[in-house]
């Protein structure tokens, strides 16, 4: 097991890196997910309107930019073990965490762009806390779905999460034992 104690300047550094391959990784697995789950004849092509994956690439791309540092943060960074096994642990365990925070924001994306729909159902069918805002019933509405769509894509963000955060730690394995 490789451990390794970055200088507290290269965090930073790391953080940032972190972030942005995060966004893109979110950003990867909201396409991949959604290209799934409109080519399942039992959902009858859910998700494949062009605002539906404007709105959940962007709001899996926020989410995974805000959960991905921060858990590289607390089990990685601070507590200086890096290794292959804990970023590929961190990068699944990060994607599927952020299914909550994907859902909550393509709800306020959705309702913020003046979107009526949200996967082909009326965002008024879909969150009744949206007839009357109420962040607290919005909050378990994302809950639920994101236990739906853990389900059905759950597997497919945990691999590339994990797929990603394999590659961020080999890569800074192998650059800070030089």
């Amino acid at each position: 097991m490789t451990r390794l104690v970055p200088k507290r300047s290269a965090s930073w550094s790391i953080l940032c890196l972190v972030g942005i391959n995060a966004a893109l990784a979110g950003w990867a697995a909201a396409l991949l997910a959604l290209t799934f789950v409109s080519i399942l004849p039992a959902l009858d092509g859910i998700a494949g309107s062009r605002p539906d994956i404007v709105v959940f690439s962007l709001a899996a791309a926020l989410s995974s930019l805000l959960i991905g540092p921060l858990f590289w943060w607390l089990f990685l960074i601070r507590p200086h073990r890096f290794t292959l096994r804990r970023g590929i642990l961190v990068g699944s365990c990060g994607s599927l965490v952020a299914h909550p925070l994907t859902w909550l924001l393509a709800m306020v994306i959705g309702s913020l762009s003046g979107l009526n729909t949200l996967l082909g159902q009326p965002l008024r069918e879909l969150v009744p806390a949206m007839k009357d805002p109420n962040l607290i019933g919005e909050v378990l509405v994302s809950l639920f779905l994101s236990i739906y769509s853990l389900i059905l894509v759950g597997w497919l963000t945990a691999l590339v999460g994990g797929i990603v955060g394999g590659l961020l730690a080999k890569g800074l394995l192998v650059t800070c034992s030089e």
